[in-house]
Order: C-alpha cells, then sequence, then structure tokens
C-alpha cells in the first residue's frame, strides 16, 4: 500500500523533478519532450515516409496480381498444348505402327536396316578408339579448314579438318559407324569450325576429341593405319607435337543420330527383293 500511495502522491521521480525545477530556474522549459520542433519535424518525416511506403506497397499489388495471372495462363495454355502434342505422337505411332503390320515383316525388316544404315538406331560391337588433344603450350589459332602445311600458322591446335580426314579414312577402312564426342555421324553430319570451336553436328566440342569407330577388328585397325589417314595422324604427332592415342576396343557402343530429318517421303509397296544399301561416306570431300 506505501508503494501504490508513493506512486498516487508523487508520480514523478525526485532527480526529474529537481532537474524541471532548475530548467525553470534557468529559463527554460520544464521539459523538451514533445514541444521540441526537431521531435515533430523527425516524427513528421517518419510519417511521410510511412504514407510513402504503404501507397507504393498498394499500388505494386494490382501489377504483381496481373502478372502471376498471365504467368498461370501462359503455363496452363502451353500444358494443354504440350498435352494435345502428346496425344497427337502417340495417334501417329498407333498409325505407324498399324502400316507396319498390314506390310508385314517385309517393311520392317527394310525399316530397320535403312535406319541402321543412315545411324538412326544405336549400335554395338568392337571398334577402335582415336583421341586427340592439342599439343603441349599450344597457342590458341582459329581453325580455318585447310590441312597444315606451316607450322608457324597451324601449331599444335586439333582443327576440324584433321577431324574429317581421319574420319573419312576411318570409313574406307570399313568402320560402320562413327561418333565424335557423343556425336553420332551420318550421310548428313558436318565437321566445320567456328573460331577456335570444332563443330560436329552444328554442336561445339570440348576437348580431347575422341573419334570412336564400329567395325572388324580384324581388318579395320590395320588398314586404317595402312591409309594416308594414318600417316596424316602419325603426321600430327610427330610433327606437331599433338597427342594421339589408338586404342582397339572389344566393344563400343554408339548412339543413334539425333540430327536425321526427312526430306521426301513416298507410300512404300510391299516387295519381294530387299533393297540395296551402301555406307554413309559423311563428311568425304
Amino acid at each position: 500500500m506505501t508503494l501504490l500511495r508513493e506512486m498516487m502522491e508523487r508520480p514523478l521521480d525526485p532527480g526529474y523533478a529537481a532537474e524541471a525545477a532548475r530548467r525553470k530556474t534557468a529559463g527554460l522549459p520544464a521539459s523538451t519532450g514533445l514541444r521540441s520542433p526537431r521531435l515533430a519535424a523527425t516524427g513528421l518525416v517518419l510519417g511521410l515516409l510511412f504514407s510513402v511506403a504503404a501507397v507504393t506497397l498498394n499500388r505494386d499489388r494490382p501489377e504483381a496480381a496481373t502478372t502471376r495471372a498471365t504467368l498461370v495462363t501462359q503455363i496452363t495454355a502451353a500444358r494443354a498444348s504440350a498435352d494435345k502434342r502428346s496425344a497427337e505422337v502417340g495417334s501417329l505411332q498407333s498409325q505407324i505402327s498399324a502400316a507396319e503390320t498390314r506390310h508385314g515383316d517385309d517393311l520392317t525388316g527394310r525399316l530397320a536396316g535403312l535406319e541402321l544404315v543412315t545411324g538412326a538406331l544405336a549400335v554395338a560391337g568392337p571398334g577402335l578408339v582415336i583421341t586427340l588433344d592439342d599439343a603441349p603450350g599450344a597457342d590458341g589459332t582459329d581453325a580455318d579448314g585447310n590441312p597444315r602445311t606451316n607450322a608457324a600458322t597451324a601449331g599444335g591446335t586439333v582443327q576440324s579438318r584433321d577431324l574429317q580426314i581421319i574420319t573419312n579414312a576411318l570409313w574406307q577402312a570399313g568402320a560402320e559407324a562413327i561418333m565424335i564426342n557423343g556425336q553420332r555421324l551420318s550421310a548428313r553430319s558436318a565437321i566445320r569450325f567456328a573460331g577456335d570451336a570444332i563443330l560436329v553436328n552444328f554442336r561445339p566440342l570440348n576437348r580431347p576429341y575422341v573419334v570412336s569407330a564400329i567395325g572388324d577388328p580384324a581388318s579395320m585397325p590395320a588398314d586404317f593405319a595402312a591409309s594416308s589417314g594414318g600417316s596424316y595422324l602419325n603426321a600430327l604427332s610427330s610433327n606437331f607435337g599433338i597427342k594421339v592415342d589408338t586404342a582397339s576396343k572389344k566393344s563400343l557402343t554408339l548412339p543413334g543420330a539425333t540430327t536425321l530429318t526427312t526430306s521426301d517421303a513416298r507410300p512404300v509397296q510391299p516387295t519381294d527383293t530387299a533393297p540395296t544399301t551402301t555406307t554413309p561416306q559423311g563428311n568425304r570431300p
């Protein structure tokens, strides 16, 4: 009770009361609290800032809601389009299967043979792997697509022309399928350059360049070594310091080509004789 009576009778702390009396004796206000102009100005500025922030936040909400609604609409439309195309693909695949069934095993066998020859199917078998990499300390130079004739200009950098010569020599040595850094070669493949980069099927490759070829293990390595491509490969190593590694493999797996497109089509009539096919000679000059 004494504490409550003290708080009721003397609400102001004696120290604060003494300070207020001193200020009053000196001719100053007893307190600078809320009557200070600086405090009033600060409060006004803070109130203005909070008001602007609130107005800005409320103003941006409709725009954010509109943007979100637009994105949701686009996503819904894209999903609907994807579902429609998936249904169309399924329908077309069913039609293809029905057509193959109508034409019998002959068409299926011919189709499989053509897919194998054109590189559309993945293949596996024994073969040869040739790995090329730039010479140690070789200066970066633009690949101009020309054979090396000058060490000062060509340097020890692997060029697109090198891969062209090697792959053509592998085809001539009896290779049945060739892949460079995961890119399967077909009759429509291209080995080109863009500045310092080498492109295969218009895809840039990273060093080192790994050429994998499937073929007869008893004849292809020897035929390649005896060809102009084998001599060219030796020259790259001895004359320019390019790192070359050649290894025979008991089993290689090459994926199907992904760059094949149909430029012409016509109905196929069943026949008793299978068509004659030839090995694709992609990238031969």
